[in-house]
């Protein structure tokens, strides 16, 4: 049984640009019951590294996925909804 009541997706390839932003609008939100759940596809730039990151200084708040090989927008989606 999970023990939050909201579960944010985040499918993300090469997001270097904007991921920082994104995850400090939802970690300063108010509402503290919920999850952040992201799965990188295969990024080329520091995406996973911000990840990496925001996952140990958030460690209850964030799970990070990277996949093995690059899945696309649809798929890397699908198979993030598949985790949770």
């Amino acid at each position: 049984m999970t023990s939050f009541k909201v579960a944010v997706l985040l499918a993300t390839h090469n997001g270097e640009k904007y991921i920082k932003e994104q995850l400090d609008s939802i970690l300063n939100q108010s509402f503290e019951d919920y999850k952040i759940i992201i799965r990188d596809d295969c990024s080329t730039d520091k995406t996973f590294e911000i990840l990496k990151e925001y996952k140990n200084a958030h460690k209850d708040k964030i799970e990070i996925f990277k996949n093995d090989s690059q899945l696309g927008v649809v798929s890397n989606f699908e198979k993030l909804i598949q985790d949770t």
